[in-house]
């Protein structure tokens, strides 16, 4: 008879839960089958603890342990507000939910002006659209940057929190409750292949807590068109990592010695030559962003832009995912520009418009301690196309003003001191 966990009926719930959260993600701008999903959700998400008590019998020492995490959860507003939103779904219908759009013109890297309104939940897509540019504010300009339009599902009793990063908070919350079941109730010799393989790591929490990015739509103000930024996560497969293996050598050494790494300089040198020898190998790098976290991990995101202003999108968006998961460091390393020597005799411009521009690869990596550290080379290419690398230098002294871009992220770190 197979070897069944005595807390499998709850870790298969929790599974479930994770279907439906998604599924309700999916639909976020389809009103009638986000309800329904977001109901079954949080009727599922609360059930999980009923069925965690109902297995007790089989689970040692449960109510001693259980008792230290029920004190937790009485005083957890969140997780207040899903037990009673549960007890209304099934005694009154559905929730008393509210469509909210919260607005911002993003045309630099400093906070913009913000304004919230309130909308039907039952506007389309479309309509929604053709609204955001009849209630801006008049003193705010419609010619440049980008507009940031976030739609927002809220529920009356917890109107401070967007319901599906709320119920992501339960899902987390209740899958550590379910891991530490394991670890203080079970034999260590037992094995459970859901306790081995949900073991959630960094990257997995990001994908439910960014989701400020998934339900905003941007219009470039420039052409009045939606624009869908490109930004993907790495996802690496086995495929993918063999043909790496063979393009650029044993990639084992190489995260061997990027986890031996002890501070923030050693990190951003290993990727730094790491870049270079990408860029020498292929003849491009694309832009990277790496999120770094108390444990040592590293969370790689590659992105893709047309236009500067784009840029300005992008490390909102990095900011916003190092307020919700944490982060405690931001390496960044692309390609750029070097403009020629500057006459101050003629008007700016941007190294990217100077028709005499030199290439170059930088990495720039910063920290909440305050480090600041920057790794630059310049390249040349010859006649066949090949990279031939110039003089690297190395920065490591207060690169803020030279590093605007990041200053979202600074301004994230600095609320937190």
């Amino acid at each position: 008879m197979k070897n069944i966990c005595p807390l499998y009926s709850a870790e298969k719930r929790l599974d479930d839960c994770l279907k439906l959260w998604k599924t309700a993600k999916y639909n976020y701008f389809k009103p009638n089958s986000f309800i329904l999903n977001l109901n079954n959700l949080i009727q599922s998400l609360r059930s999980v603890t009923f069925i965690l008590q109902k297995n007790k019998n089989s689970l040692p020492n449960f109510e001693n342990w259980y008792q230290e995490w029920q004190e937790v959860m009485k005083k957890d507003d969140i997780l207040v507000w899903l037990k009673k939103a549960r007890n209304y779904i099934e005694k009154e219908g559905d929730l008393e939910t509210l469509s909210k759009v919260r607005l911002s013109i993003i045309n630099s890297y400093f906070e913009p002006p913000i304004f919230e309104t309130v909308i039907s939940p039952f506007i389309r897509t479309e309509e929604f659209l053709r609204i955001i540019t009849k209630i801006k504010p008049k003193e705010i300009n419609l010619e440049k940057g980008f507009l940031r339009a976030e739609r927002l599902w809220v529920d009356s009793q917890l109107e401070s929190r967007e319901l599906i990063e709320a119920n992501a908070y339960v899902f987390i919350f209740l899958l550590n409750l379910i891991i530490d079941a394991h670890d203080k109730l079970l034999n260590s010799d037992f094995n459970c292949q859901w306790y081995s393989r949900k073991l959630i790591s960094m990257q997995e929490i990001i994908n439910m807590l960014d989701q400020k990015w998934e339900r905003t739509i941007w219009m470039d103000l420039s052409t009045k068109e939606i624009t869908e930024p490109a930004f993907k996560k790495i996802e690496l497969d086995n495929d993918i990592l063999e043909k790496a293996k063979k393009r650029y050598g044993n990639l084992d050494d190489f995260k061997q010695e990027l986890n031996n790494a002890k501070n923030l300089k050693e990190q951003a040198s290993i990727l730094f030559k790491s870049a270079k020898l990408l860029l020498s190998k292929d003849g491009t790098h694309i832009s990277m962003v790496y999120l770094g976290y108390a444990n040592g991990e590293l969370v790689p995101f590659p992105y893709f832009f047309t236009k500067r202003e784009e840029k300005y999108m992008f490390f909102r968006m990095f900011a916003s995912i190092v307020k919700d998961t944490f982060a405690i460091s931001i390496i960044a390393i692309n390609e750029c520009w070097i403009a020629s020597a500057v006459d101050k005799t003629k008007q700016f411009i941007f190294p990217s418009d100077d028709p005499n521009r030199k290439e170059g690869l930088h990495l720039v990596a910063a920290n909440s301690s305050g480090e600041i550290i920057s790794f630059f080379v310049q390249f040349n290419r010859n006649k066949n196309g090949k990279i031939i690398l110039g003089k690297e230098f190395i920065i490591d002294d207060d690169m803020k003003d030279r590093n605007i871009f990041l200053e979202p992220v600074f301004e994230v770190w600095k609320k937190k001191q």
